[in-house]
């Protein structure tokens, strides 16, 4: 199968901790989202085919035109090219190959619109007729894998994602060796699960393992050579070393302008990267110039509602919640939640992290029963959607306890506070954190 067919996007993580600038004796944190990494764009094809062609013709052609729809971002026509293409295949008979070919494509395209429900079903149905046929163990069935797994990742299924990439990662070295740009596409994806849980040391060493099969394989300029380099750069702000993520981000900013254009949404995630940088080391109007760019090429491109906007409009937002400007973030994280309940699950990692700043947009206005509404609803969706350790449950605990003691409830404070400082006890990377829960301990 094309390689390009079935790569799929790799969500770079961009979890980091930003403690408010806070006029009280307490402060809470705000919590950036996550922006997806985009496939290779080309130019875009009518997917116009001639009807009076026998089936066996129509289905490469429909799958031709759905793949150049799908690598120009044209998303929608890709839905409807790869939906006709097994239509057509499921007439070959239910153990034709190609009606796994098709059902795959179909449910990729279906996930870069953000229609998770049916790219389940559809990549899920496409597994397992490559199980049937070819065998538990073909490389083909580790493609579904990765892309099944792409989609836990997607829904904050994280423990299933890293199940799924890891049982993929498997199948690939074994059947297309280890230098095979498929096996860097679900290297970049355990990178994206290990991120979001807050590992990053391990995320950084399976991002470069993917750098270098991609650099082996496609040359050092390739938009899946910036992807990678975007998404080490962030890991560096991470780990404090801005010069080394600037001198990352900014190249594959360059790299993928040069490669795809000013307007591809490939690059509205770097400046995404380099804007979460600025915002970082406190250049917050450069942050802020960098974050719109990145929302208004994802809006031409993606569309209004498309679930990549949500990460951009709650970074936009904490942003704004830093420099005081409370209705600027207030509006932006409701767009953002309302495009999160619309497509994602009612528990993903996102939708808690955007009711946490939308809590403490609430706490900052003075409006604090509605404030720890919000904060217990981040809790809820915190706990059952992340791992006991994860920082993402730390900060609401903080945030909520914030709350609750300028609500006079000081004893309730400071058991959520020292159940936040437990969890870190147990994450010693997250200094940043860590300073602000104890100084809130200490107030």
């Amino acid at each position: 199968m094309n390689a390009k067919a079935v790569w799929t996007l790799m969500k770079e993580r961009l979890p980091a901790w930003r403690r408010a600038q806070d006029n009280g004796h307490q402060s809470s944190v705000l919590l950036p989202a996550d922006e997806p990494s985009p496939p290779t764009k080309m130019r875009p094809a009518t997917g116009i085919v001639d009807a009076s062609l026998p089936d066996d013709q129509r289905w490469p052609a429909m799958m031709r035109a759905g793949t150049r729809h799908y690598e120009s971002g044209e998303f929608r026509l890709a839905v409807d090219a790869f939906r006709a293409a097994a239509q057509l295949a499921r007439g070959f008979g239910s153990d034709d190959p190609r009606l796994a070919v098709s059902l795959n494509d179909w449910a990729e395209a279906c996930r870069a619109c953000g229609d998770w429900a049916q790219a389940l079903s559809l990549c899920q149905e496409s597994l397992a007729l490559r199980g049937r046929v070819l065998g538990p163990s073909h490389p083909h069935v580790g493609v579904s894998l990765h892309n099944l797994g792409t989609l836990f990742l997607e829904t904050g299924r994280l423990a299933e994602a890293a199940l799924a990439f890891e049982r993929a990662l498997t199948l690939l070295r074994g059947g297309l060796g280890c230098g095979h740009p498929d096996v860097a596409a679900t290297l970049c994806g355990l990178a994206a699960v290990m991120k979001a849980e807050g590992h990053h040391p391990d995320a950084a060493e399976y991002v470069r393992q993917a750098l270098a099969i991609r650099q082996e394989a496609f040359g050092w300029r390739h938009p899946e050579v910036a992807a990678c380099l975007s998404a080490l750069g962030d890991i560096h702000r991470e780990l404090g070393e801005y010069d080394k993520a600037r001198n990352l981000c900014e190249q594959a900013l360059a790299m993928t302008r040069e490669l795809l254009g000013h307007e591809h949404f490939a690059v509205a995630a770097i400046l995404n990267n380099l804007a979460l940088l600025n915002k970082t080391q406190g250049r917050l109007a450069e942050a802020e110039l960098l974050y719109r760019q990145a929302l208004a090429i994802e809006e031409r491109t993606l569309g209004p509602q498309h679930p990549s906007l949500a990460a951009t409009l709650n970074n936009l937002a904490v942003l704004c919640l830093s420099l005081r400007r409370l209705t600027d973030a207030e509006s932006l994280l409701r767009r953002a939640l309302s495009i999160c309940r619309d497509k994602s699950p009612t528990n993903h990692p996102d939708v808690g992290l955007i009711l946490a700043n939308l809590a403490e947009t609430c706490r900052l206005s003075n409006r604090l029963p509605e404030a720890e509404s919000l904060c217990y609803q981040a809790l809820s969706v915190a706990e059952s959607a992340l791992p006991p350790n994860h920082p993402h449950r730390a900060a609401i605990l903080n945030n909520l306890g914030v709350i609750l003691c300028a609500r006079g409830q000081r004893k309730q404070s400071k058991v959520l506070l020292e159940n936040a400082a437990a969890v870190l006890e147990q994450r010693p990377a997250d200094d940043r954190l860590a300073h602000v829960v104890r100084r809130n301990l200490r107030a």
